[in-house]
């Protein structure tokens, strides 16, 4: 069929006026020239449309949310358009009594988003939001949270302290490191499986009794699921990563581990309800393992745990224990509140510096000779009447054994950092401390049958010294016990205190004040030694006093300062002590000096 052409008469202008132009087309030329226009056309309304969307206003009625909205894109007044959402990657909503997000759709170029400490308490997630990498919901009253699929940028979600009592996490959540929902009332929880992976999975402080795990979880470093309310736990998954594994506060009374666990280091089981446990070998790279306020009677250790540092077992029901021979890294080892009766502790333990055996039953303990790092030892409420300690314990800065049976005890001079030292209700009679405690602070001595008790020099450090509860007649302190600031002494049958001039007038006035008010006899003396009080006495002989501090003297004569002979012992026991030269007549002059 042959196309008929199409006449087009158009206006043109000239110099002489108007003319009309004929212009002839055929079909053939019209058809694409109309196509063209018909795309042009297209591209124009899609154009057009684009712009009134962009400029077009977003409402965000909750006022905490538009605030923060309006504070991050530093907009105060005017409305908020589709643009100005767009721009938005991070927001920071954070305590401003928020409701609800109706509007925040509009971000959908958000990467951060903080909602913490709001009021959210019914939240059905955006769905546009599928740039997010790091979402914070906590602290709001959730009682219901939804999630949309797509999220597949999700690299932290935070969803703590809230009221969730269940929780479905969306499948695609393949970028998730980090998800920490502890502090809610959940009971049971299911990760999706394309959660593999996770580092960091924090779910304490819940009330789970249930959670699985997906199959593959090789970068799961840490587990936390202290405080909830497991009474078993299958942990089948291959977790080769895990670093940190937390169930302390739960009901357990049986755990199953995976078979291999190579970089397990700290391992926390304290505050549940075992009475056994089977620890698998291949833990080589475990450094803490918490076992306390359970019921165990009896354990035994895998004997490849020699990378261990911290081994908690206090407050079980053990009887015995036998510790493996290879624990050189041990640092710290408490087997208190046991009911133990004996215990052996190998050789080899070189690397301990803090031993806690208190409130067990033990008579009698032996440290082994190479323990010589020790700086805490507590030893207080068991039986004790004999404890040997090693010579060498020149760190050891506390020794606790307060509550036992002690009558005799022999400390090393070499305890030259002890600075608290407990004795307290033990059954010594006489005791001495040795020499070269000038680190010591603080000594308990109270609530034991002292009649007899000599303090050596050389404690200069000395604030605190409780001797309460005995039968103690007279106290000597020596004169360079300079810092002692607590004195406690009632309850002894003390008639006599002997201390030098600077103390009884200084840190100890109002002790001293209260002692004479009791009736003690207080006696003070300088703190260097004088010859004093010249005189003859009636029969002619030359008589002096001698005053400083308690002790016994070597009494010295000369005629020329330079040749010194002996004459006697002066004992000095109140500060002051008189002295009579028999022999004074026979030289025309005579010079003194006492020794101690």
């Amino acid at each position: 069929m042959a196309l008929n052409p199409v006449v087009i008469v158009s206006a043109a202008a000239s110099s002489s006026g108007l003319n009309l132009v004929k212009t002839n087309f055929n079909m053939e030329t019209i058809v694409p020239l109309a196509h063209s226009l018909a795309r042009i056309l297209l591209l124009l309304i899609g154009f057009v449309a684009s712009t009134l969307a962009q400029d077009a206003s977003v409402s965000i009625p909750d006022p905490g949310l538009n605030a923060a909205v309006r504070e991050a894109l530093q907009k105060p007044t005017g409305p908020l358009t589709q643009q100005d959402l767009l721009s938005l990657t991070d927001l920071n909503a954070c305590c401003r009594k928020v409701k609800n997000l109706q509007g925040l759709e509009a971000a959908r170029n958000l990467t951060t988003l903080d909602l913490t400490s709001n009021l959210l308490a019914n939240v059905s997630f955006p769905g546009a939001l599928t740039q997010l990498i790091t979402l914070d919901i906590s602290f709001n009253p959730l009682t219901n949270f939804f999630l949309p699929t797509g999220l597949t940028n999700l690299d932290t979600l935070k969803i703590e302290a809230c009221q969730l009592t269940n929780l479905t996490l969306p499948s695609g959540l393949t970028g998730l490191t980090e998800l920490d929902i502890d502090r809610n009332q959940l009971t049971s929880l299911t990760l999706p499986t394309g959660a593999t992976n996770v580092v960091f999975l924090e779910l304490f402080g819940n009330q789970l009794t249930n959670l699985n795990l997906p199959a593959d979880m090789e970068k799961l470093n840490m587990l936390s699921l202290q405080e909830n309310h497991f009474t078993s736990l299958d942990l089948l998954t291959s977790l080769p990563s895990l670093s940190v594994l937390d169930l302390r506060g739960n009901q357990l009374t049986n755990l199953t581990l995976p078979a291999s666990l190579p970089d397990l280091n700290i391992l926390d089981l304290g505050d549940n309800h075992f009475s056994s446990l089977h620890l698998p070998t291949g833990l080589t790279s475990l450094t803490g393992l918490g076992l306390d306020d359970n019921q165990l009677t009896s354990l035994t250790l895998p004997p490849d745990l020699t990378n261990l540092t911290s081994l908690d077992l206090e407050v079980n029901r053990l009887t015995s224990l036998n510790l493996p021979s290879n624990l050189s890294q041990l640092d710290f080892l408490s087997v208190s509140a046991n009911q133990l009766t004996n215990f052996t502790l190998p050789a080899g333990l070189t690397g301990l510096t803090e031993l806690d055996l208190w409130g067990n039953q033990l008579t009698s303990l032996t440290l082994p000779a190479d323990m010589t790092n020790l700086t805490v030892l507590q030893l207080f409420f068991n039986q004790l009447t004999n404890v040997t300690l090693p010579a060498s314990l020149r760190s050891l800065g506390t020794l606790d054994l307060e509550g036992n049976r002690l009558a005799n005890l022999n400390l090393s001079s070499n305890l030259t950092r002890l600075a608290f030292l407990n004795l307290r209700a033990n059954q010594f009679t006489r005791f001495s401390l040795p020499a070269g405690l000038t680190s010591l602070s603080i000594l308990y001595l109270d609530q034991n049958q002292l009649t007899k008790f000599t303090l050596p020099s050389g404690l200069g450090s000395l604030t605190f010294l409780q001797l309460s509860g005995n039968q103690l007649t007279s106290l000597t302190l020596p004169p360079d016990m300079r810092r002692l600031t607590s004195l406690f002494l009632d309850g002894n049958p003390l008639t006599t205190l002997v201390l030098s001039e600077p103390l009884a007038d200084g840190n100890l006035a109002g002790p001293v004040a209260s002692f004479r008010n009791q009736g003690f006899s207080v006696f003070t003396y300088p703190s260097a030694v004088s010859l004093v009080s010249p005189r003859r006495t009636a029969a002619g002989k030359f008589e002096f006093t001698l005053t400083g501090p308690p002790g016994i003297y070597a009494v010295q004569s000369s005629t020329n300062l330079t040749v010194w002979s002996e004459l006697a012992t002066v004992t000095d026991e109140l500060g002051s002590a008189d002295f009579t030269d028999a022999n004074s007549d026979f030289s025309s002059q005579k010079f003194y000096r006492a020794v101690q």
